[in-house]
């Protein structure tokens, strides 16, 4: 099946991967089970967010897409306060 050459990559947002996704099924002939659509949607999704979602109960690949997506903002965000409190640190002193 050709999910499993989908990929999120590292410098993709979620919401990009999603729509890669949404475009094949559409491209399919059959109609694809949600379970075995969200299992593949969550394996190409870049490893810190498999993790996240590994044991989440989620029915649809929307609400798989919509966990992801607030996961990965929380991620930037807690990235982008680290960044701030870089100048704070104190700077060691070498005597």
């Amino acid at each position: 099946m050709a999910f499993t050459v989908i990929k999120q990559g590292n410098d993709k947002k979620v919401e990009v991967y999603y729509e890669r996704i949404l475009k094949l099924v559409n491209r399919l002939q059959h109609k694809v089970d949600d379970n075995l659509l969200t299992t593949f949607f969550r394996v190409g999704l870049v490893p810190y967010l498999q993790i996240a979602t590994a044991r989440m109960k989620r029915d649809t690949l929307f609400e798989h897409k919509k966990f992801a997506v607030n996961f990965e903002e929380i991620m930037v965000d807690a990235e982008e306060y680290q960044k701030l409190l870089e100048p704070l640190k104190k700077p060691k002193t070498t005597r």
